[in-house]
């Protein structure tokens, strides 16, 4: 098989530049993987995640990561959350070929919500306390009903790279309750600001933020979340209409 190639490796929810420890990464690339798959709840053993998926492995300063995702072009790892700030190496391994390093810069703390693919990723992914899928109508055509969000009601959203928790956990393992991120949490939908019910952990580096919705006006609001005063990207949006 030919060598894998690294050709980017970023954020797994806004896909910028940047890594954070115990944090969704995805690297892009060429030869990563000679098969296409995620890992199967067989290979989860006593809460242990995977750290090799058919011979493919990824390292980040010189830890391995645990494995989600496999493809030929994209893997998805779990960055360790014991990690300095600063550049790091990441390097990729398909079976007993090594990648070239690639050198990216770590932070601690740099959330990012995840997105709903259709509209140019335009809208952050959401579910309101109803099993409702927030987005505009007809966001997935027939595929999949969306409704917007309503001013007072309570919405999920869902995110990667906001830090440490209280107490911490170890990324190695499926997170055991829900721990609360160790800070602050913050957010804002348009020009309002909307009330943080909740903001930590609820799976394997998935960052949960659970926000009302405060009295705005009808249309597509700005929203961004921040832990510990650092913002989550620009450009993410959630459609409001009472």
């Amino acid at each position: 098989m030919p060598s894998p190639k690294i050709s980017a490796v970023v954020n797994g929810a806004s896909f910028l530049p940047a890594i954070q420890s115990g944090a969704w990464v995805t690297i892009l690339g060429e030869n990563l993987s000679a098969t296409t798959r995620i890992w199967s709840g067989s290979e989860i053993v006593n809460g242990a995640l995977p750290f090799e998926l058919d011979g493919v492995r990824v390292s980040v300063n010189g830890e391995w990561a645990p494995v989600y995702y496999i493809s030929p072009t994209q893997i998805n790892a779990l960055a360790p959350n014991d990690l300095p700030d600063g550049n790091v190496q990441v390097l990729a391994r398909s079976n007993t070929v090594y990648s070239d390093p690639a050198t990216v810069p770590l932070q601690q703390v740099n959330p990012a919500l995840f997105l709903f693919d259709p509209q140019n990723r335009k809208y952050a992914a959401g579910v309101a306390s109803d099993g409702s899928f927030i987005g505009p109508a007809g966001l997935f055509g027939a595929a999949l009903a969306t409704r917007p969000a309503r001013p007072g009601e309570t919405v999920q959203f869902f995110g990667t790279g906001c830090g440490a928790t209280n107490p911490p956990v170890d990324i190695s393992l499926v997170p055991a309750g829900n721990p609360p991120v160790n800070g602050t949490a913050t957010a804002r939908i348009g020009s309002s600001d909307a009330k943080v019910q909740f903001a930590g952990l609820t799976g394997a580096g998935l960052c949960q933020f659970n926000l009302i919705v405060p009295e705005i006006a009808d249309g597509d609001q700005l929203l961004q979340v921040a832990v510990n005063g650092v913002t989550s990207p620009n450009g993410v949006f959630l459609p409001v209409k009472r």
